[in-house]
């Protein structure tokens, strides 16, 4: 699955209500508005072919809005990691 692909899932569940999991996890309906946001930004630079520097640090993003684990955050890393490795400094 390539790194757009991946944010498309990402978004899709950061587009869903918040479920009782995901507050576990630390995440909010503001917080999970705001990363949306964030990624739908991003998926539009990827798509154009732009690999921004600020993909470094999204899980730190994520730490900030109080998330700390779960699958979103998993992904999310997953996505960070495959852009880090093709951004040029």
């Amino acid at each position: 699955m390539s790194a757009v692909e991946k944010i498309d899932v990402l978004l899709a569940s950061l587009g869903t209500p918040l479920s009782a999991q995901e507050a576990v996890d630390g995440w909010t309906a503001d917080s999970k508005k705001a990363m949306a946001d964030f990624f739908k930004d991003l998926r539009a630079r990827v798509s154009s072919g732009e690999v921004p520097s600020f993909v470094i640090h999204t899980t730190r993003a994520m730490d900030h809005w109080g998330v700390n684990s779960g699958s979103l955050l998993e992904l999310a890393a997953q996505i960070s990691n495959e852009l880090r490795s093709k951004a040029k400094p």
